[in-house]
């Protein structure tokens, strides 16, 4: 369920401040349903909109390659 109210949020808001925020919240709740694909590319669309100094940046980082690693 909450992962459909993010997508929908992404899909409504696409410019919205929080998207980074959501983005990351997703991913995860992807990762906990196994769909780790679906993960994969939400934690690269993080990676690519993050700026440089975000704090979850290392962690995305890390669970990204844990995830491709699994593929």
């Amino acid at each position: 369920e909450a992962a459909l109210y993010f997508e929908q949020f992404l899909d409504e808001y696409p410019e919205h401040e929080k998207q980074l925020y959501v983005l990351y919240k997703l991913g995860t709740v992807y990762e906990r349903l196994g769909y780790d694909d679906l993960a994969i590319g939400v934690y690269a669309v993080f990676i690519e909109l993050a700026d440089p100094g975000d704090s979850r940046l290392e962690t995305v980082e890390a669970r990204l390659n844990i995830l491709e690693g699994q593929n």
